[in-house]
């Protein structure tokens, strides 16, 4: 089952970006989404695959907010998919491989509403998400003999540069 995508790591170790845009009339989605922005309209959930297109960034809360009163909020804080900023992402997929880093793939929505790297899909150039590195978290223990731990199942994903929401 897919988790929530998070922030992993910048390039240059500083912070990401964060910025406070408009939301569009009506949009909903869960922490960790995957966010469009169009500036006649705002931030909204991007459609599942994403195979092409632009990407602001990622959802940093729910949206409607648990608290009523926020919920008429027109605004939503977006971390922003920049050059520097890697994601760590789910693959639901138990063949990770060395030889799957530095290509791009698709990004899909699973059936609980979090977002993941598609590697079961073929690497293409103009696919959004770059698998950068293996989350070093999923790595498993050294032993010695059978080891029943499951497989690297993560991943550390940079937004492709033709899928990033320019001057946004």
């Amino acid at each position: 089952m897919a988790v929530m995508v998070e922030v992993a790591q910048s390039e240059t170790s500083g912070p990401p970006i964060v910025r406070t845009l408009k939301r569009k009339s009506g949009a909903t989605w869960k922490q960790g989404a995957v966010l469009t922005y169009v500036a006649a309209t705002g931030l909204e959930e991007a459609t599942s695959p994403i195979t092409t297109g632009t990407i602001a960034g990622i959802a940093a809360h729910e949206v409607p907010l648990s608290n009523p009163k926020a919920d008429d909020l027109t605004n939503a804080i977006c971390i922003m998919a920049d050059e520097d900023t890697l994601f760590a992402v789910d693959t639901e997929s138990l063949t990770l491989a060395v030889t799957m880093v530095s290509q791009a793939y698709q990004l899909k929505k699973a059936s609980n509403g979090n977002w993941m790297l598609d590697i079961v899909s073929a690497a293409a150039a103009a696919n959004p998400g770059i698998l950068v590195f293996m989350d070093p978290r999923d790595q498993p223990p050294l032993r010695i003999g059978p080891d029943p731990t499951p497989p690297v199942r993560r991943a550390i994903v940079k937004i492709n540069q033709l899928n990033r929401t320019p001057g946004v």
